[in-house]
């Protein structure tokens, strides 16, 4: 959650810096939430390992970087698309694969602070990349994100273990 979907807390910035208003502004968070539905609708296998989901963490670094170097409003609602729809397909493969791992007197329990981590997550992230982009610059705080998304992917990947 933290070094992926936290990225929108920035979005009125990228609007603003390609010369955009609450248009352009309004058009990159649609994009958002169209990609949000269509990672959450989208069938998927089964999650058997951590590994399984880096190449969608992989799918939403390209979104970071895309959303960090463009060059218009069309490619950066784009990109904001592919984040949300990977970030979202991450958080419900996840999501099963937790909760297929628990047995039913704790799976309530569990869940909850799973998904208390992972929503509490946010507004860390949106914190990160405010400072970030303070201190550097916002196209930086986006390629940052996309570096620790990044080695997350590569950590899941190789250290990844079978589930049943």
């Amino acid at each position: 959650g933290a070094f992926g979907l936290s990225y929108a807390s920035m979005l009125s910035v990228v609007a603003k810096g390609l010369g955009e208003g609450e248009g352009g502004f309004s058009l990159l968070m649609g994009a958002a939430g169209l990609g949000a539905i269509a990672g959450a609708v989208v069938p998927y296998p089964r999650v058997r390992q951590l590994g399984d989901v880096s190449w969608l963490l992989l799918i939403a670094v390209a979104g970071l970087i895309g959303v960090a170097l463009a060059p218009n409003l069309t490619l950066a609602a784009l990109s904001s698309f592919v984040i949300s729809a990977s970030g979202i397909s991450v958080n419900t493969r996840l999501n099963v694969m937790v909760q297929r791992q628990l047995e039913e007197a704790v799976r309530g329990r569990v869940m909850s602070l799973y998904s208390w981590a992972w929503g509490g997550s946010l507004p860390l992230g949106g914190l990160l990349i405010g400072f970030i982009g303070d201190a550097t610059s916002v196209p930086m705080s986006f390629l940052v994100l996309a570096g620790l998304l990044a080695a997350t992917a590569v950590y899941n990947w190789a250290t990844a273990r079978s589930v049943q």
